[in-house]
């Protein structure tokens, strides 16, 4: 083991952009050592008595960084980190100053990245808080065993401690995650860089959870590396990629196409079931705006293709027809599942029959539709759920009224809408 190592820790499955983030890491510091579980069980010696198995996974992570630091030292790097520069002298000046971090643009200390002299004061101060707030076996809230003990460490002992600018580590602050699922060009991009900063910072449970930014979750590697977003222009510097060379100004979004309002609706509980249920092989999103559960259910092994007419998101996308509905029909292909989720209510009625020729290339279609009075973006025409079985019987289509209490059933959407207004139909005879 160096003298100055320096650790990173995951358990279970990763997403592709932690892949990226844990590659930017290893090029600038190639002895850094990825740790598992099972990884840290082997340098677990003291205090092997703590309930680590029964605490959620955040807290298992808190632990453990607050373990390493404090009995072997180094620096701690989470995961979910783009790494711009050699991290190592962070660790050097840890060994100087006895610890070395940096605060949360709300001004509380960050345990995601910090390094520490083993036995330091500071970290062994925030190392004997955790372990004793963990020996009361008493519910943990969030920060519990992270920035609630590592605040008052250095409260207690911040003399020997550097504190590092915020903009040096998270130049882009957690909350505004949603800026790294904004497609720009490189140029662009570039504009925007913290260029002195060590990495960029990011936060996995927020870029998970906000409606935003999980596609960028879902996404594999070779499109993050290949596509216009913030986060895929991070990863490319962090790698040392060359910019993409083709310029990308795509004209601002008409009006009548914005109803995204650059978020997905996600609802992997209704495909998860509608998957099962029809043993779908291939998914077309219309209307997906931001391609989220196009990436989703390409996640999932499926075929997946989305059709937007915002060129924000469908120009240059590999996984979007750029087509607008006030401009006329399209034939998208064959599809064993169509999804419009809050898609139908934003087409002016005359042009219900243009989407309805590209569900006449589906098996299967799911819809969710606001209703009469219901407020949003360019809402031309709501309506009852009649109205949507009458359209679709039209087009060929039947209403299965026990898939549709299935997928509300089983609808896992944050806002209900599926849950609420969810339509299953499935081609006739």
């Amino acid at each position: 083991m160096t003298d100055h190592p320096i650790w990173l820790f995951w358990e279970g499955p990763r997403p592709a952009y932690i892949d990226l983030c844990l590659q930017t890491i290893l090029r600038r510091c190639p002895g850094a050592r990825l740790l598992d579980r099972a990884g840290f069980d082997a340098l677990w010696v003291h205090d092997r008595d703590l309930p680590l198995d029964s605490l959620a996974l955040n807290h298992q992570s808190d632990f453990i960084r607050a373990y390493l630091l404090a009995h072997h030292g180094g620096l701690y790097v989470d995961a979910d980190c783009v790494a711009l520069r050699d991290l190592s002298p962070l660790a050097e000046m840890a060994r100087q100053h006895g610890f070395v971090g940096y605060r949360e643009p709300q001004g509380y200390m960050s345990c995601n990245l910090m390094g520490a002299r083993a036995g330091g004061a500071v970290i062994a101060d925030h190392y004997r808080r955790v372990v004793a707030r963990l020996r009361r076996r008493t519910p943990l809230q969030w920060l519990d065993l992270a920035s609630t003990p590592m605040n008052a460490a250095i409260a207690a002992r911040g003399r020997e401690a550097l504190i590092l600018p915020t903009p040096a580590i998270m130049p882009l602050p957690w909350n505004e995650s949603e800026a790294l699922a904004v497609r720009r060009d490189d140029s662009r991009h570039a504009a925007l860089m913290v260029e002195d900063a060590w990495c960029y910072m990011l936060s996995n449970n927020t870029i998970r959870g906000d409606e935003r930014t999980r596609l960028l979750s879902h996404m594999p590697a070779e499109h993050l590396l290949a596509e216009r977003y913030f986060l895929s222009y991070l990863l490319r510097r962090g790698l040392d990629l060359p910019p993409l060379a083709d310029a990308f100004v795509p004209e601002p979004t008409p009006e009548h196409l914005g109803g995204h309002e650059h978020k997905t609706q996600f609802d992997e509980g209704a495909l998860d079931y509608l998957i099962a249920r029809f043993g779908a092989n291939s998914f077309l999103d219309v209307g997906c705006g931001p391609p989220g559960m196009v990436y989703y259910a390409r996640s999932r092994g499926l075929h997946a293709m989305g059709v937007d007419g915002d060129p924000l998101y469908a120009r240059d996308s590999p996984v979007i027809i750029e087509h607008d509905y006030a401009r006329g029909p399209l034939d998208a292909g064959r599809y064993d599942l169509g999804w419009a989720v809050e898609f139908v209510e934003h087409v002016d009625e005359d042009y219900v029959p243009h989407f309805m020729a590209t569900f006449g290339g589906c098996e299967h279609v799911f819809i969710t539709a606001a209703v009469p009075g219901q407020p949003g973006h360019h809402h031309v025409n709501c309506q009852w759920g009649d109205y949507w079985i009458a359209r679709f019987a039209e087009a060929g289509f039947v209403h299965d009224p026990d898939a549709t209490a299935g997928v509300r059933a089983h609808s896992s959407m944050r806002s209900r809408f599926s849950e609420q207004t969810g339509l299953v139909f499935s081609r006739a005879g």
